[in-house]
């Protein structure tokens, strides 16, 4: 790869640099994408438990567990809230039967007097709880079509063989009936506070550490805007006049693939990243969709260092200018004076 660049006096240079191959390109990316999530994986414990030791947040929390043990349908065990047939699971001492009997007399009150009787339901589902959980019962059954529960609603299969399937069936009704604590305006808040607060913090985290991989550590190793991966990988960004990126190019560099490839393919189902991929390993100079747009490339430096500016050229080409100099002038004067045409011919 060949690029040239003009300084103020219209002079024209070459820097000559060996592209990154398809290996190398995704050998890079790779490693970058590795690091970010343990990364991620790492700053979002600490994330999480600043999140939970926050007195708000305990607050919160607190409520939505207050009116989860109101309900009955959750108990508190040993200070954390417990679904009544995980609870019951545990609990050797009570036979199938009475396990049923426990959940259907908490299932009822949750119904009747949680959801139906309860000022915090939604008008659209007060007073249909108990109608719902009677309408359950008459739809239970066992795997042959046999009917679990009567007209009336009481046990059918009165035989202690189907204590089983009646426990079964209770507990899949605990899971059910959770359904329906949305239709409580406190549950409901809480919920989605406690939900939202978690939600950003893990997009915080995200970001922030994107931040680090693909910003920070590019901006420290500035001469070519190396991210760990390129630094491993010996790759390097230059623009097209062949020099390291300018801070201007690099920002939007950095914006269009976090919002355009990154955020893009979070939410479009890869498609931005499989585009970039399929560009990488089909086009010739491996570039990838954001170096195409942004007019960007990315080089090896395994064979020599990319310029961080014009005047640093100039001044590093004038040095070996002058060093070249110097060797002939010495040549010069180390040979007989018959050979100084000679190598004025070379020079």
């Amino acid at each position: 790869m060949e690029k040239t660049i003009t300084d103020n006096k219209k002079e024209v240079v070459k820097i000559s640099y060996e592209g990154s191959t398809i290996g190398k390109t995704l050998s890079s990316g790779l490693f970058d994408l590795f690091t970010l999530v343990v990364l991620v994986i790492i700053v979002l414990f600490g994330t999480l438990s600043l999140i939970q030791n926050d007195s708000r947040y305990k607050n919160i929390l607190n409520e939505r567990n207050d009116v989860l043990i109101s309900s009955e349908v959750y108990v508190d065990n040993d200070g954390t809230t417990a679904k009544i047939n995980d609870y019951l699971s545990s609990k050797d001492d009570m036979t199938n039967n009475e396990k049923s009997e426990y959940i259907d007399n908490r299932l009822t009150y949750y119904y009747l007097e949680f959801i139906d009787n309860n000022e915090e339901t939604s008008s659209s589902m007060k007073g249909k709880g108990y109608t719902a959980y009677l309408q359950y019962k008459a739809k239970g059954s066992l795997g042959d079509g046999t009917l679990l529960f009567t007209s009336d609603y009481k046990r059918a299969l009165t035989n202690s063989d189907y204590d089983d399937e009646y426990y079964s069936f209770y507990s899949d009704a605990v899971d059910t009936a959770i359904g329906y604590l949305q239709a409580n305006s406190t549950y409901l808040r809480t919920r989605n506070t406690i939900n939202r607060v978690n939600l950003w913090g893990i997009i915080l985290t995200v970001f922030f550490c994107y931040l680090i991989i693909y910003l920070f550590f590019p901006l420290i190793f500035s001469r070519g805007k190396q991210t760990l991966g390129m630094r491993l990988t010996n790759l390097g960004l230059v623009q097209g006049d062949g020099l390291s990126l300018r801070l201007s190019r690099f920002l939007l560099r950095f914006l269009f693939d976090f919002v355009f490839i990154f955020c893009g393919s979070v939410l479009a189902f890869l498609i931005p990243f499989a585009i970039t991929l399929t560009m990488i390993i089909v086009r010739k100079d491996h570039r990838s969709l954001t170096d195409y747009v942004l007019a960007t490339y990315l080089v090896s430096v395994e064979q020599g260092g990319i310029y961080k500016d014009l005047p640093e050229f100039n001044n590093i080409e004038r040095k070996r200018r002058k060093i070249t100099d110097d060797e002939n002038i010495a040549l010069l004067q180390e040979r007989p004076s018959g050979d100084k045409k000679d190598v004025d011919n070379q020079n």
